[in-house]
C-alpha cells in the first residue's frame, strides 16, 4: 500500500514538472496581452522550477531502484524535495504579492514598454492610455483622434482583470504543488524508514541463525 502511494505521488511529481515546463515554453509564443501580464522573468522561474521538479523525480527513482538496505538515494529525494517546496514557497509569494498592488506594478510595464506596443495593446483592447488616454496614451491607430481617446477607457481597465485571473490561476497553481511536494517527502520518510526497519530485523534474524521470528 505503501509503495503504491509513494509511486502514485512520484507520478504526480513528473506531471507537475511536465506541465510546468510546457507552459512556461507554450506562453513563450506571440500574444501581445498574454506576453505584457506574464513577464520573462514568471517564464524562467516556472522553467526552473518544473527542472527542479524532473530532478527530483530522476532522483527519486534512482532511489526506489537501489535494494532495500539502502536508503541514501531516497535521502537525497527527500533532500531534493524540501529544495522543492522551498522555491515553491519562494516562487509562488513573489507572484502573489505582485498582484497586491497591480495597478502601479503594471503602470512600470506599462512605462518600459515601447510606444509600438503601447499602440498595439490600445488596438486591441479599443482603450487609450494606461488609466487616461493623457497617461503615456499614444495617439496613433485606435486612439489616433485625440479628442475621441478622452472619451475612452484607459487600457488598465481591460489589462488589470486579465492579468489578475492569470497571475491567480499560477501562483494558486504553484502552491497547489505543494501538497504533491509535501505528500511525496512524507511518503518518502515512511519508505526510508520502513526499509531500515527491514534491514534491522534481518540483522536480527541472521544472529538468531536465520530462523525468524515466532
Amino acid at each position: 500500500m505503501l509503495k503504491c502511494v509513494w509511486t502514485l505521488l512520484n507520478v504526480a511529481l513528473l506531471a507537475a514538472g511536465a506541465i510546468t515546463i510546457a507552459c512556461s515554453i507554450i506562453w513563450r509564443s506571440p500574444d501581445l496581452v498574454r506576453n505584457f501580464i506574464v513577464s520573462e522573468l514568471d517564464l524562467y522561474a516556472g522553467l526552473v522550477l518544473g527542472a527542479a521538479f524532473l530532478l527530483t523525480w530522476i532522483i527519486s527513482v534512482g532511489g526506489i531502484l537501489q535494494r532495500d538496505h539502502v536508503t541514501v538515494g531516497l535521502v537525497i529525494t527527500n533532500w531534493a524535495l524540501i529544495f522543492d517546496a522551498i522555491a515553491i514557497v519562494v516562487v509562488g509569494c513573489i507572484m502573489w504579492f505582485y498582484t497586491l498592488t497591480p495597478t502601479a506594478n503594471y503602470l512600470k510595464v506599462w512605462q518600459a514598454a515601447s510606444p509600438a506596443t503601447r499602440q498595439a495593446l490600445q488596438d486591441t483592447l479599443s482603450c487609450c492610455g494606461y488609466r487616461q488616454s493623457t497617461e503615456l496614451g499614444v495617439n496613433a491607430g485606435f486612439c489616433a483622434d485625440t479628442v475621441f481617446a478622452v472619451t475612452q477607457s484607459g487600457c488598465a481597465s481591460k489589462i488589470l482583470p486579465l492579468a489578475d485571473s492569470t497571475l491567480n490561476h499560477v501562483f494558486t497553481s504553484i502552491f497547489g504543488f505543494m501538497v504533491i511536494v509535501l505528500g511525496f517527502f512524507l511518503a518518502t520518510v515512511c519508505l526510508v524508514y520502513r526499509r531500515k526497519q527491514r534491514e534491522r530485523f534481518r540483522r536480527i534474524d541472521e544472529k538468531r541463525g536465520g530462523q525468524g521470528f515466532v
